[in-house]
């Protein structure tokens, strides 16, 4: 089944300038995911998708919603003097 976008959801998109019908794609290719952040109140994991490698999205299983759509950087470590950085690709 298709999965619907909330609101923020959409916002998302269009701030990406991407297609809402891009985002739902992440989830019904979906080939990797793991629970998101605690934090929040919701059931949502971080979904990716082989075939977008751009963009990531926060699903609710339970209710086949799209809650966020977020851009997917690479990032790499570099050891410092003071341990580790964290820099974007």
């Amino acid at each position: 089944m298709t999965p619907r976008l909330t609101t923020h959801a959409r916002e998302r998109c269009v701030e990406l300038g991407i297609s809402t019908k891009r985002a739902k794609r992440v989830v019904q290719h979906r080939t990797s995911s793991y629970p998101s952040s605690a934090g929040h109140d919701n059931n949502g994991i971080v979904v990716f998708s082989a075939s977008d490698s751009e963009i990531a999205v926060i699903w609710d299983p339970d209710d086949n919603c799209i809650l966020t759509v977020l851009p997917r950087t690479q990032e790499q470590y570099v050891r410092t003097s003071n341990g580790f950085e964290v820099r974007s690709a």
